[in-house]
């Protein structure tokens, strides 16, 4: 077992390179406001990331529960209760056709995944691809402005805990965005960059089409090459 500390009195809890929850992750989420805290933080990201330019491609149907499903699944991960997952027992399994012909059954985090990656919506030499690491800067961004602006960023604990915890889930989706979750988190607390995205039609022209080594020279050197969210 490893116990990773975050800053303060609540650690971030990882067993063999799974995320634990613990006591002390309860208690954080309680503090914050409980659960009405986190759907206010989703609810509030997926208003923001369906005016996106980018972020809207992956999603079928803007009108499903997703904040409340992101929400659920957050304040299972925090307090431990398996309200996520009993959720699954009882949400309507939806089929609907993908990019590449075939039908697909939408029941879960993992099937909806595969529904973006093929989203009729996307241009068609994309579809099929999964997320790149602009795919997840952008979604980051959007998490944090979100979190921001409702206020959760104002516990520092909160805001620790919140941007590790990131930083080890993303790394599901793209390996290399983990270094990025800092730079994500600055980017919300950034008026001058937050208004250069809306000025410019929310569009984020900082992270696309950029190599690997050229999006590493936006960070500071020594979030380079780093061990967060474990060791940093």
């Amino acid at each position: 077992m490893a116990e990773l500390a975050s800053s303060g009195d609540t650690p971030f809890l990882v067993k063999n390179g799974t995320f634990q929850s613990s006591q002390h992750s309860s208690a954080l989420l309680e503090r914050v406001g409980g659960q009405e805290a986190i759907f206010s933080l989703t609810n509030s990201f997926y208003e923001r990331a369906f005016k996106d330019s980018h972020f809207p491609q992956f999603v079928r149907d803007q009108g499903e529960a997703h904040g409340h499903r992101l929400g659920l699944w957050i304040i299972q991960k925090m307090s431990g209760a398996n309200v996520w997952s009993l959720s699954l027992e009882t949400r309507e399994e939806i089929s609907h056709k993908l990019g590449n012909g075939q039908m697909h059954a939408v029941r879960d985090r993992s099937s909806a995944h595969v529904a973006a990656w093929y989203s009729t919506k996307r241009q068609p030499e994309n579809i099929g691809k999964r997320f790149k690491l602009e795919d997840c800067r952008v979604w980051l961004r959007m998490f944090f402005w979100a979190a921001r602006d409702v206020g959760l960023l104002n516990d520092a604990q909160f805001s620790d805990w919140l941007t590790r915890f990131l930083g080890h889930f993303i790394a599901v989706y793209e390996r290399t965005a983990t270094l990025f979750v800092r730079d994500s988190l600055r980017w919300s607390d950034d008026k001058e960059a937050v208004q250069n995205y809306l000025d410019n039609g929310r569009v984020m022209e900082d992270v696309f089409n950029l190599r690997f080594s050229e999006a590493l020279l936006q960070l500071p050197e020594n979030e380079r090459n780093s061990q967060f969210p474990y060791n940093d």
